[in-house]
């Protein structure tokens, strides 16, 4: 785990530890209700969609600004979201598929087409992408 990373898992032990919960045992992510009471169980799907869909309640307006419909994201946005940036970022398929626990290409295929797009070859062609040169350095013959 990377530094930033674990200061953050530091920092939630720490805080959840002041507001009474024992995080010497059990999981690292927990429910906390609105009093600030931390439960002892794991959170669970439905718990994070139900985060994800408050959040996007909260931030509604600003999400619209953004071109966002907050009633479109869910729990799952964020992991859809990681692979789009892997893509953009230039991960291969193998590295994204590890990173979200994917056992099918299909899905990140069907989660990251538009970023695809943008990396395939007819995107490198008509961005001039020296791999899409021949070997004199012209671009390659169009048929009439």
């Amino acid at each position: 785990m990377g530094s930033a990373a674990w200061a953050a898992v530091q920092a939630w032990r720490a805080a959840a530890a002041a507001a009474g919960a024992d995080m010497a045992t059990g999981p690292v992510f927990r429910p906390v209700h609105m009093t600030g009471r931390v439960r002892d169980r794991a959170l669970r799907p439905a718990d994070v969609h139900e985060v994800v869909r408050r959040c996007a309640r909260r931030a509604a307006s600003r999400l619209r600004w953004l071109g966002v419909a907050p009633e479109t994201l869910t729990g799952h946005s964020a992991r859809v979201g990681m692979a789009q940036d892997l893509v953009a970022a230039g991960f291969d398929l193998v590295a994204i598929m590890q990173a979200g626990r994917w056992q099918s290409a299909a899905m990140v295929a069907r989660y990251t087409a538009a970023q695809q797009a943008e990396r395939g070859a007819v995107a490198q062609f008509h961005r001039g992408d020296p791999r899409a040169l021949r070997r004199d350095g012209d671009p390659p013959r169009r048929r009439p």
